[in-house]
Formats: C-alpha cells, sequence, structure tokens
C-alpha cells in the first residue's frame, strides 16, 4: 500500500502506469524556524526523503519514468503550518521540470498544469480502476470521443445551450470549429464544450467549456494541460490580416466580436502576446473591450490599469480606443450587432474618427 493512496491513485488514474521507488520508506525531516520572520521550513535529511511515483514525464515526452514525485507533494503539515509543494523533478535534461534547467517560470507553469490535472483525481479515486486519462492531453491533440456540435440532435443540452445564448451554430461549426465532448474520465472535460484554439497554422490547444453555471469550486473553462495560454492569442491568426484588433478576455467574447476579435484568455497581457499585438497593429490601433466588472475590486481595477498601460506602451499611431461595457454585463452577453454599434459610437463620443468598422467587420460574428 503507497503511503499516500490519493496522490498515487490519482497518478494512475492519469497516467496508468506509475513506479513507486523506496517504497514504504517515510520522509525524515526537522523544522528550523526563521528566527528574523519566525517562518517555519522542512530542512528534509539527506537521502531521506522517502517514497517516490515515478511516471513517464508528459512535459518533455520522457518513456522512461524519470518525473519522480515524492509522496508529500502537495501535502501539509498542519502541526508547523508547512505545505509540501516543491518535491518534484524530471531528471532529463532540458526539461521545464528539471530543477536544473534554470527556467522557474516554465516551471511553474507546468507545475500548475499538473497540479490542474491531478488534483480533481484526487477527489475521485474511485475510478482507478478505468481507463486513464491519455498524456497526449499534454501535447496539443483533442480529448477522446470528441464531435461537432453539427452531430449532435437539436434536443442536445448543448445545442440548447448555444441557442439559448444566442449563438448561430452554423457559424460556430463553420467558422470557430466548436465541438462537444461525450465521454471523458477527467471531470473538467467530461460532457463540455470544446473550444480549439488554433495559433500560427496549428492547434495548440484547447478549452473546455462547462455548460451553463457552474456550481462553486468548478471552473467554468478548463484549459488542456499543457497549453501556454500566455504565449497564445485566440483567433490572432484571422484578426492580424484587419486593420484594427478588438480584444477581448474569452474565446466566446472573441465569437461576438468576429474575426477581428482577439482574446488573452483572461485580464492579463503578457509579453509575447503584447509584442504580437504591437506588430500586427504598427500602423494602427487596437480596441480595448473590456467586461463591466474591471473594476469591481481594489485587484481587478489594478490589473485593468496594468493592462491598459501595457497597451498604450505600444504607442499605436490611432492609439486604444477603450470601451467599457456596463456593469454586468461582457461582449458574449450581446449581439453582434448591438456590440459593434457600441463600440462605434464610444468611437464617435471620443472623437475617434479613424476607421474601425469594416464592410466584413460582422465576418465570423456568431451572436446574431
Amino acid at each position: 500500500m503507497p503511503i499516500n493512496n490519493s496522490l498515487y491513485a490519482a497518478l494512475v488514474n492519469a497516467f496508468q502506469n506509475v513506479k513507486i521507488a523506496k517504497e514504504g520508506q517515510s520522509m525524515v525531516y526537522r523544522i528550523i524556524t526563521n528566527p528574523i520572520t519566525q517562518q517555519r521550513q522542512a530542512s528534509i535529511q539527506t537521502d531521506c526523503r522517502g517514497e517516490e511515483y515515478r511516471i513517464c514525464c508528459p512535459f518533455c515526452g520522457d518513456t522512461r519514468h524519470r518525473l519522480w514525485i515524492n509522496h508529500k507533494w502537495q501535502t501539509r503539515d498542519e502541526a508547523n503550518g508547512i505545505t509540501f509543494g516543491n518535491l518534484l523533478n524530471c531528471f532529463n535534461d532540458g526539461c521545464p521540470l528539471n530543477k536544473d534547467s534554470g527556467e522557474d517560470s516554465k516551471r511553474r507553469d507546468c507545475v500548475d498544469d499538473l497540479k490542474k490535472l491531478i488534483s480533481p483525481l484526487m477527489r475521485h479515486t474511485v475510478n482507478i480502476h478505468v481507463e486513464r486519462v491519455d498524456v497526449k492531453e499534454t501535447i496539443p491533440a483533442l480529448p477522446k470521443d470528441v464531435v461537432s456540435i453539427g452531430q449532435l440532435g437539436v434536443a442536445h443540452h448543448a445545442i440548447s445551450y448555444l441557442r439559448a445564448r444566442g449563438f448561430n451554430l452554423d457559424l460556430l461549426i463553420q467558422d470557430w470549429q466548436v465541438m462537444y465532448c461525450a465521454n471523458d474520465l477527467h471531470p473538467f472535460v467530461d460532457n463540455r464544450i470544446i473550444i480549439p484554439v488554433y495559433y500560427g497554422g496549428k492547434l495548440v490547444g484547447w478549452q473546455a467549456r462547462y455548460i451553463g453555471k457552474p456550481s462553486d469550486n468548478v471552473p467554468k473553462y478548463f484549459t488542456m494541460p499543457g497549453m501556454r495560454k500566455s504565449s497564445i492569442i485566440y483567433n490572432f491568426d484571422r484578426a492580424k490580416h484587419y486593420r484594427f484588433g478588438v480584444l477581448v478576455e474569452g474565446a466566446t467574447d472573441v465569437w461576438s466580436v468576429g474575426f477581428q476579435g482577439i482574446a488573452t484568455f483572461g485580464a492579463e497581457l503578457h509579453t509575447h502576446q503584447l509584442a504580437c499585438i504591437s506588430a500586427a497593429w504598427r500602423d494602427t490601433g487596437v480596441v480595448l473591450l473590456a467586461d463591466g466588472d474591471v473594476t469591481d475590486t481594489d485587484e481587478k481595477a489594478a490589473r485593468y490599469e496594468r493592462l491598459k498601460s501595457r497597451l498604450n506602451s505600444c504607442n499605436f499611431p490611432c492609439g486604444v480606443l477603450e470601451v467599457r461595457l456596463p456593469s454586468g454585463t461582457d461582449p458574449g452577453f450581446y449581439r453582434s450587432n448591438d456590440l459593434w454599434a457600441l463600440i462605434i459610437k464610444r468611437a464617435y463620443d471620443t472623437g475617434y474618427h479613424f476607421q474601425i468598422f469594416s464592410e466584413d467587420a460582422f465576418k465570423g460574428a456568431c451572436h446574431l
């Protein structure tokens, strides 16, 4: 019996083939207290890390079980207030999970992706004997058992949901290749709408959208483990050919805007994304189409100001047209023609006289 049966079962569930090293050995460590900050940390005794679980690392194509995960990873010593958070290592040179790689940000991204995959399975350990989650989810590949929404019946709940939101199903199929996952072991992928993400002319990942309003602790969107959201812009391949780009947060917001819309998968704008946006519209400018809640809290307001500041640093000749939607709404709330009417009115009201709206601005716009 593994020492940490919950973690071990989740790893078996996700990767199937898991080896145990130093089976049955517990970690030996002592507590050190910083005399200035009074913070406590664990000092692990040399060669006494204890039981380790070995899997084929999904981030570097490993086939030799070179990713070692300690039995105490993500556990907590409540008595001393310590969480064991950094107890994994891939021994392949060049892997972002190799502690000697020096790529701290990439390592953090990979650890986050692994936690995202494993955590829900630790709450579903009863499934350890059924078919595993395919590790190919960590590379650009759609989940198993996905079908185009065009293959679903008119009474299917995914179709009913999309129709209720006002989306044109034919355009979602034709222009955005929207799909549905009929069956998946992962609880955040199963029975969800699948949004393929293409970048640089190829599939780089996907997002799984909950159908309806999720309950607490269930994410509305689940991103493919391994997909680097900070290095991708949704619909950039098409939008960059228009004179202006319209920046929103999420993929469904882009569906309302059409082919001029781009999404950064959240309210942050990362360095690579900023460089691409700056290069694409260096001779014109961009529209910042913001959700109505971007200043509802101090944290959101600070994040929004940071995003605006980064966009303005590009020094677009036509500048950045800021369009704030009313409280409680987002771009996906509006029909496409109403959304464009708001953008054009904002441009007129602020004296932004550059030609944003083009005769094919509605191309790809699905919310009709």
